[in-house]
């Protein structure tokens, strides 16, 4: 609409009409559900609601079903913003069990109709958490660990979060950044400017990773979330799956009322704030969000039947959609946003077919982060070069300059004077307008004119200089201690838990290196195999270097470097010939010709059934055993000596379960010769008696461990 005025009072008519035309559009439609004329407005601070929601089951052959278990948990529950004041489930008749999150609903003999759900009477805030503070992105990982978030960085079925366009658009997102809230704004606010809400699509009925939706740039409100929650999660920032009931006055929903899905992110110092890019409300949600579940994975909450009876072949049991009714009972307060609005063009009077710049200038007076959006209307044959709806996060006390270029027409009545309004609102229904005058002898400002004049406005308000983080956490399975004997490969793991995408990263143990490229929060993982070592104490120094930066970290590592135990028999001696009577020693050595320390050695020696436990053995040590002739054979003894023993803590890794494979037995054996000189008659009985004593007792010994 064009005012062709001559007088102040047209002026003033113009601006009351456009005024006029904004408040109608702004009005909420009103829902035929609710009886009252009461309807929520998104700047509600408080809301008290009943919350009704129903289904119906309809049962083939109900009288075979001796009992129906319905498991039901899609009902209002207490949050953040939610105050339940009270709830009863439906029908009366059924034995209830009241879980946390869910309700059992037991019916015996149902029904062939069976109406259930819950009805719940609950004060709904709007809720805005306060962020006071810069919040350093990216979060530390010991933070994840500490908070058991673990489940929220990883990537589900419908939150694939480790597609790699997903983590290419997140990383170049969050580029340089070293603000997380900055960080979830961007991802959030790309999200809603990219992907298209769409119904007419069978994502409505069946839910699409996020993957998809990036591909196939549409989707409904879980899909939406979906793809902000894997932006979120490929940077290892927490982000959780929020199911519910919201309102709209949306033309293309038949009720105000109906699920609804958003978004919940982590931020450490302050916990979960909610990001709802279907309703593009960043950083909080109006009290029209009814919370049912919170899950780290993406799922619509599903009830569930269980039945129990005779001839259940013939039992058939259909399930109905879940029908809301919300009715407002009464509101309380409404949100002032804190910010401070100045709205003036640049060029007061200009003539026809010109160029202007219309500016806005914008004040934070909250000591938090506000996000907003904001519109700028004109007259129709008013042209806007820029856009003319934007998102903008503020930070504390912060002001942003925001610059819409626009254009007038050039076939105008040279006989009069046109005043032009302009006005800015944001989505609470603040607003300020501004004019200016258009006429034909005024100075025209051409397209370039006005570029260079807004060049010449910003060039000394840039913007303050992002603080880059460069950091790459070197974590590697390299053990205390390494045997030499063993496969000597190690892997490293890289992550880039800086602000900055990372391109040619030189990966290196020693000189064997790798280039890879990192994105931020991301991972990569290089094999190296150990070369050139000998036994000892040993460094293992790992480093990551990207030249273009002249950036270089490294880690080192502590390890000995072990092989398997090994001993010697040295120097044994014994006599050649021995007589029946004779006591003799057997005298060797036990040398350590290893970098290990056997942890047990053991002396055996099998002719003669004999174990002996050597304590406290060290590099070399001399034993002398005595042994009794009596127990050869006569004539010419083939004997053996064998020295047992075992690598360092064998026996303690059995014991505490870290390894259950048998004992790793080591064995150094050598044989040596002795005669046992003819025997006499009464030698050779009590020879005979020995052995038959020895006979008895091995029998009695293996009879004995049969009984056990």
């Amino acid at each position: 609409m064009i005012a062709q005025i001559k007088s102040k009072n047209i002026k003033h008519y113009l601006l009351v009409s456009i005024l006029f035309i904004f408040i109608i559009q702004n009005i909420p439609l009103i829902s035929a559900q609710v009886i009252t004329q009461t309807q929520p407005e998104i700047s509600d601070l408080e809301l008290m609601l009943t919350v009704n929601i129903s289904s119906k089951l309809d049962i083939i052959n109900n009288d075979d079903i001796k009992e129906l278990t319905i498991n039901y948990s899609f009902y209002p529950k207490k949050d953040t913003n939610s105050e339940i004041i009270t709830q009863e489930f439906n029908p009366d008749y059924a034995a209830k069990t009241v879980n946390e999150n869910y309700v059992l609903l037991t019916l015996e003999k149902p029904k062939k109709d069976i109406t259930y759900g819950s009805y719940t009477i609950l004060n709904n805030k709007l809720f805005f958490p306060k962020i006071e503070t810069k919040v350093k992105f990216p979060i530390p990982k010991d933070i994840i660990i500490e908070q058991q978030l673990d489940d929220y960085i990883k990537p589900s079925e419908f939150i694939d979060s480790d597609n790699p366009e997903i983590i290419n658009i997140a990383t170049s997102l969050a580029e340089n950044e070293d603000d997380l809230y900055i960080v979830v704004f961007k991802l959030a606010n790309w999200t809603l400017h990219n992907i298209n809400y769409n119904l007419s699509t069978l994502t409505e009925d069946v839910t699409q990773p996020a993957s998809w939706v990036l591909q196939n740039r549409e989707g409904v409100c879980d899909e939406l979330t979906n793809l902000f929650i894997a932006y979120a999660r490929s940077l290892g920032i927490p982000a959780r799956f929020v199911s519910g009931v919201a309102y709209t006055n949306s033309p293309l929903f038949p009720s105000n009322w109906g699920g609804h899905a958003w978004a919940e992110v982590y931020f450490p110092g302050y916990d979960w704030v909610p990001f709802d890019v279907t309703y593009k409300q960043l950083g909080w949600i109006d009290a029209s969000h009814i919370t049912m579940d919170k899950s780290y994975k993406s799922s619509s909450v599903k009830t569930q039947y269980q039945w129990s009876g005779y001839n259940l072949d013939n039992v058939k049991v259909s399930s109905n959609p879940l029908d809301y009714d919300v009715k407002v009972i009464s509101k309380k307060g409404k949100l002032q946003n804190g910010l401070n609005y100045n709205l003036y063009p640049l060029k007061t009077d200009i003539g026809f077919g010109s160029y202007n710049i219309i500016t806005l200038i914008i004040k934070n007076t909250n000591p938090y982060y506000v996000t907003e959006k904001i519109n700028i209307i004109g007259t129709e044959d008013l042209e806007f070069l820029t856009p003319a709806e934007d998102y903008f996060l503020l930070r504390p006390y912060e002001k942003k300059v925001f610059n819409f270029i626009i254009k007038v027409p050039a076939k105008l009545d040279k006989n009069y004077i046109y005043t032009y309004p302009v006005q800015v609102y944001d989505s609470h229904n603040n607003s300020i307008q501004t004019i200016f005058n258009v006429s034909s002898t005024s100075q025209v400002y051409s397209l370039n004119e006005i570029k260079a004049l807004l060049s010449s406005l910003t060039k000394d308000k840039t913007e303050k200089a992002k603080k880059t983080n460069i950091n790459i956490d070197i974590n590697c399975n390299i053990k205390n201690k390494i045997n030499i004997n063993n496969t000597k490969n190690f892997s490293c793991k890289f992550t880039n838990i800086g602000n900055v995408n990372l391109k040619d990263v030189k990966l290196c143990y020693k000189d064997n290196c790798i280039n890879k490229e990192i994105k931020i929060s991301q991972e990569t993982e290089a094999v190296f195999q150990l070369y050139n070592i000998t036994t000892g104490s040993k460094e293992i120094i790992i480093s990551a270097t990207v030249t273009s930066i002249n950036y270089t970290t490294s880690k080192t590592y502590y390890t000995e470097i072990i092989d398997n135990p090994k001993l010697e028999i040295k120097n044994i001696s014994y006599p050649s010939k021995v007589s029946f009577k004779d006591m003799y020693n057997l005298t060797f050595t036990i040398v350590k010709s290893s970098y290990s320390n056997p942890e047990k050695v053991l002396i055996a020696l099998p002719e003669f059934n004999q174990q002996f436990e050597l304590n406290n053995f060290k590099d070399k040590q001399k034993v002398v055993i005595k042994l009794f002739a009596k127990e050869l054979n006569e004539g010419q003894n083939n004997l053996t000596l064998e020295i047992k023993y075992f690598p360092e803590n064998e026996r303690q890794r059995h014991k505490e379960n870290i390894i259950t494979n048998p004992y790793n037995e080591y064995i150094t054996k050598t044989t040596y010769i002795i005669e046992l000189q003819k025997l006499t008659f009464i030698e050779k009985f009590e020879y005979w008696l020995i052995r038959l004593n020895k006979s008895l007792e091995h029998i009695f010994n293996k009879a004995n461990n049969k009984l056990k």
